[in-house]
């Protein structure tokens, strides 16, 4: 009789401590994706302080433009990183509000790199395109850092 009762209770133990493994694994999925995403938006916000003194600074000292390039392709690559995660399930919808500005940011930062690399750099799409981008993506850093 006591053994009937006893092999009930590890499954019961066992479907217990299965579940819970899940629910901890997909809070810590939760909260490592939060971390990369707040990096990945506060090096969003570093790149849209730093821009208009930089831009400015171009002006006088081509030497900044080299700055810049470097900045644009370091954001560009987080950019990519960040739009080709895979989110957990409780920040998907969030994620892809940020995708949809990160996918226009990468095109424009793509067009700005090339631009350079022809002798033709604008910085006036700054102003227009990029700049509105990234205020687009900083403002999802309170929604974000609610998931942690």
């Amino acid at each position: 009789m006591r053994k009937k009762l006893i092999y009930p209770v590890f499954v019961f133990l066992g479907l217990f401590l299965f579940s819970g493994c899940s629910v901890i694994e997909e809070v810590s999925e939760s909260v490592d994706y939060a971390t990369t995403t707040l990096d990945y938006i506060e090096q969003v916000q570093n790149f849209a302080d730093e821009v208009p003194q930089m831009l400015d600074e171009v002006v006088t000292d081509p030497t900044v433009l080299e700055d810049i390039e470097q900045k644009l392709t370091d954001l560009k690559e987080k950019t990519v990183e960040f739009n080709e995660m895979t989110p957990p399930e409780i920040a998907q919808e969030i994620h892809d509000s940020i995708t949809k500005y990160s996918q226009g940011l990468e095109t424009d930062l793509e067009t700005i790199l090339t631009n350079i690399s022809e002798g033709k750099f604008d910085p006036n799409i700054f102003e227009t395109e990029v700049l509105q981008d990234l205020k687009s993506i900083s403002q999802f850093l309170e929604r974000v850092q609610n998931l942690q």
